[in-house]
C-alpha cells in the first residue's frame, strides 16, 4: 500500500512539474491538458496491482478526445460506438443521431438521423451496433427499429419486434442476429421454438425467429430477469461475447460451434433480488452488495479484452486480458478514465468515457509495453 501511495506522489510531482513548465513557456490550456492526459496514460504501467490481477504488459497513448479536437462534435450523451469503413460511428442518445468521426483525428465527418418513429429516425431509446466493419447495423432497444448503415446513410431493415425483449445482440452470420431476450414469452413468438435467453433472428423481407440458444449456466435460469441481465457484445466480424452482469463466468460464441466458457479473474458476490413496496407499486431491485462484472468486451490481436466493474478502486477502468484461444487470464490494463463502452480496430481503442463528469469519446493507441 505504501508503495502505491509513494508511486502516486512521484507521478503527481512529475505531472506538476510538467504543467508548470508548460505554463512558463506559454502554451495553451488545451495543449497542457492533452499532455497531462498523455502522461497519465503512460504512467499506468507503473501501477501497483493486487492479486489475483497483475500487469498485462500493454500500454496506452491517447490520440484524441472529443473535448479537445478542433471540430468538437456537439454530442450530448454518446451511448454506443462502432468502427466501420466510413469511420468511427457514435450514437448520440441525447441528440438521437449518428456521428461519423475520423478515427485518426476525431474530426466530425458527418451526422445522420433525427428524433422520430419513422425510417432514419430514433425515438430516444438506447441503441446497439452490430454487424461487420463493412456492413454495420444499428438497432434501437425496445422498438427493435433496425437500420443498416450504407455510405453514411440509414437504410431501414425489417426485424421481428417484441416489447418484452431486452435488446442486446451481435451479428450471427449474414442477415442474422443473435439477440438477448430477457422476459420474452414463447407463446408470443409463435414459432414452436422453446425460447430461453438468446434467440437467432433473420433480417430483411422474411424477418423471423430461427432458433434459440439457452444460457449455459443452470443457476441463471431460475433467477429473476433483473438479476439475469446479460450483455451480448460484438467482438469482431464472427465472434460474440456473452457477459452475464452478475455472474463470474462468461462465454464466447461463434456460429456453428459450441460455446466456450471463461472465468473472470475477480470473483463476485452472489446477486440476489430485493423486492420493496413504494406506495402501491412493487419495485424489484438488485439487493445491496451485488457488483457488476464484465460490461463490454473486444478482441485485440490474440487477446480478449473485458471491461470490468467489480469491487476495486479502479472499477469501470479495468481491462482484463484473456488468451482468445483458451480464455485463460493474461493480465490487466488500467484505463485513465471511467469507461462505459469501448471498441477496437487494429491497434486503436475508442471508448465512451467520463472526464470531470463530462461524457467524452476518446481514442487510444494500444501497444505492448517496453
Amino acid at each position: 500500500m505504501g508503495y502505491a501511495v509513494g508511486a502516486a506522489r512521484n507521478v503527481a510531482r512529475v505531472l506538476s512539474a510538467a504543467m508548470l513548465g508548460l505554463v512558463c513557456i506559454g502554451v495553451t490550456p488545451e495543449f497542457a491538458n492533452a499532455q497531462l492526459r498523455a502522461a497519465t496514460s503512460r504512467s499506468g504501467a507503473g501501477l501497483h496491482w493486487e492479486a489475483p490481477r497483475r500487469e498485462g504488459g500493454v500500454g496506452l497513448r491517447e490520440l484524441w478526445n472529443t473535448l479537445t479536437t478542433p471540430s468538437k462534435p456537439g454530442m450530448v450523451y454518446p451511448g454506443a460506438l462502432f468502427f466501420s469503413k466510413d469511420g468511427l460511428i457514435v450514437y448520440d442518445h441525447g441528440e438521437k443521431r449518428l456521428h461519423f468521426l475520423d478515427s485518426r483525428s476525431g474530426r466530425d465527418l458527418a451526422q445522420v438521423g433525427r428524433g422520430g418513429s419513422g425510417p432514419g429516425e430514433f425515438n430516444g431509446r438506447p441503441a446497439v451496433f452490430l454487424g461487420t466493419y463493412l456492413s454495420p447495423t444499428v438497432v434501437e432497444w425496445g422498438t427493435a427499429r433496425t437500420h443498416r448503415i450504407e455510405k453514411r446513410k440509414l437504410v431501414s431493415v425489417r426485424s421481428p419486434r417484441e416489447r418484452e425483449w431486452w435488446f442486446e445482440g451481435c451479428a450471427w452470420g449474414p442477415n442474422r442476429i443473435l439477440r438477448e431476450t430477457v422476459g420474452a414469452r414463447p407463446a408470443r413468438l409463435g414459432t414452436g421454438v422453446v425460447v430461453a435467453d438468446h434467440v437467432m433472428l433473420s433480417l430483411g423481407d422474411s424477418a423471423r425467429v430461427l432458433d434459440s440458444i439457452p444460457l449455459p449456466w443452470e443457476r441463471m435460469t431460475v433467477l429473476s430477469p433483473i438479476v439475469r441481465q446479460t450483455y451480448t457484445r460484438q467482438l469482431n466480424d464472427s465472434l460474440c461475447a456473452i457477459l452475464p452482469v452478475y455472474h463470474r463466468e462468461f462465454a464466447v460464441a461463434e456460429p456453428g460451434k459450441p460455446l466456450r466458457l471463461g472465468l473472470h479473474v475477480e470473483s463476485l458476490p452472489e446477486a440476489k433480488l430485493h423486492v420493496a413496496k413504494e406506495g402501491e407499486a412493487q419495485v424489484n431491485r438488485v439487493a445491496a452488495g451485488a457488483r457488476r462484472g464484465g460490461i463490454d468486451a473486444q478482441v485485440w490481436r490474440d487477446l480478449l479484452l473485458v471491461l470490468f466493474v467489480g469491487q476495486s478502486d479502479r472499477k469501470s477502468r479495468l481491462l482484463d486480458m484473456y488468451d482468445l484461444a483458451t480464455l485463460t487470464y493474461r493480465g490487466s490494463l488500467a484505463l485513465p478514465h471511467k469507461t462505459d463502452r469501448f471498441v477496437v480496430r487494429g491497434d486503436t481503442l475508442a471508448a465512451i468515457a467520463e472526464i470531470d463528469l463530462e461524457p467524452v469519446v476518446i481514442a487510444y493507441l494500444l501497444r505492448p509495453a517496453r
